[in-house]
């Protein structure tokens, strides 16, 4: 992992500031059990093996943008780009024994994971004060869009064995998923100052947020047929607004406060 900040004094009333993130993070993890089972009608054991790999890599860009208008003003731009790369494979095997150390199953089963995936976020802050002393004004507005890409596969290989037979079955399924969700949100907060450190302060805030995800699964021994049980299509929007009141009080030995909000 590593971070670059680079931070430049445009004129003496604006700044601009911005740094660049990287990691790249690799993780594998090896397990091996064995466990045995009393059971009435007999013991049996499972020897258990299981192995993943998972890589996470993730870049993440950052700037600030602060602009001094006057003593009253400021305005102030802060924007974030991330992108991500993720990939986990695991493994295992498994096998039951009974009493006598016949085999009774076997399994063997793999599955891949992949996925990329940005996040783009910008927002915008305007303050404002005001002749009287701590009388302010503060409007906020962010935008932010999430979207990920991702695909998988499941492999199984499974082995039975009853009364001197065997049977076998296998599982081959492969997914996709993506999703995708914008949301903004606008907020005002004002303080007006009450005298002897007390101040009342209201807020307004609406947001709206948009929600999409679709997944879909597929059997690979049937021509690549979908399997309806286990995919999944949904839509999910909503808004609100929401508004509050409250009452600050600030002494040097203690801070009192209380409001209420509706939404």
């Amino acid at each position: 992992a590593g971070s670059v900040n680079y931070n430049d004094v445009i004129t003496p009333k604006s700044e601009l500031n911005r740094s660049y993130f990287y990691s790249n993070l690799n993780t594998i993890n090896d397990k091996t059990s064995n466990k045995i089972t009393f059971a009435p009608s007999g013991n049996f054991t499972t020897d258990k093996i299981d192995r993943s790999d998972d890589s996470k890599i993730n870049h993440k860009l950052s700037g600030t943008y602060e602009w001094k208008i006057d003593s009253m003003q400021s305005l102030k731009f802060t924007g974030d780009a991330s992108f991500r790369d993720n990939i986990n494979n695991s493994k295992s095997y498994s096998k039951a024994s009974d009493a006598t150390g016949g085999t009774s199953n076997k399994i063997d089963k793999s599955n891949i994971y992949s996925s990329v995936g940005q996040t783009l976020r910008g927002t915008v802050l305007y303050r404002r004060k005001f002749a009287k002393k701590g009388r302010s004004l503060a409007l906020t507005g962010t935008v932010r869009e999430n979207n990920d890409d991702g695909k998988s596969s499941l492999n199984s290989y499974n082995f039975f064995f009853r009364d001197n037979n065997s049977i076998f079955d296998t599982l081959d399924q492969s997914s996709t998923q993506k999703s995708k969700n914008i949301s903004t949100t606008l907020t005002a907060n004002y303080t007006e100052p009450l005298g002897n450190r007390q101040y009342l302060e209201l807020l307004a805030e609406g947001l709206n947020n948009s929600q999409e995800s679709n997944k879909f699964v597929y059997d690979n021994r049937n021509e690549s047929h979908q399997i309806d049980s286990l995919s999944n299509t949904y839509l999910n929007d909503y808004s609100y607004f929401k508004g509050g009141v409250s009452y600050r009080l600030v002494k040097k030995k203690y801070n009192f406060s209380t409001g209420i909000n509706y939404m």
